[in-house]
């Protein structure tokens, strides 16, 4: 019985520090794998899979969701691929920006400012065909003789009119904001 316990820990302990994240993390780093949800799903239903032989649990939602916590929220500290990949990415790009700008200092291509496409937000007089004017949008033709717009809702999700049910609920005041900007 004793043994059959050790085999256990040492496949959990495998899957989690060796075969899940950490060994894919350069990959998940390097890559914008997150612009190939299915790949990242089919990972973790692999991962879910190993898990659930190694546990001999049925990884349904509940369990799933407990594995996912840290250790010292009660979980297995299993990560999820698909939760950071993006930033993951982004930490990649951060962190190699000086290094991209040494070799070619003419890259650096932050922004439309940077492109020295000249932007205004809240532009006046500009409405789309369904009568909703655009948060901003470029001054100089970007494709097909067409402006390029954008339209984006920031939100201070540690306003007081906001931070009670924010605490709560994750995202609750960009929801908020959001469905207000579309009833207007």
């Amino acid at each position: 019985m004793e043994e059959g316990v050790e085999d256990v820990v040492r496949a959990l302990f495998l899957l989690k520090n060796c075969l899940c994240l950490p060994k894919s993390l350069y990959i998940i780093r390097c890559s914008p794998v997150w612009k190939v949800p299915w790949v990242l799903e089919e990972f973790e239903e692999v991962v879910l899979e190993s898990l659930a032989e190694i546990t001999n649990v049925e990884m349904t939602s509940g369990p799933w969701r407990q594995a996912t916590l840290p250790v010292d929220l009660g979980g297995l500290g299993i990560r999820r691929t698909k939760e950071i990949a993006l930033p993951a990415f982004l930490a990649w790009i951060h962190s190699v920006h000086q290094l991209v700008l040494d070799i070619l200092p003419q890259a650096d291509l932050d922004s439309e400012a940077e492109l020295q496409i000249p932007a205004i937000l809240e532009s006046p007089g500009i409405f789309r065909k369904d009568k909703r004017r655009p948060d901003g949008m470029t001054q100089v033709p970007w494709k097909n003789g067409n402006e390029l717009v954008w339209d984006v809702t920031v939100v201070d999700t540690l306003a007081l009119t906001n931070f009670a049910m924010s605490t709560v609920k994750a995202g609750f005041a960009a929801d908020a904001a959001e469905k207000r900007k579309i009833t207007k």
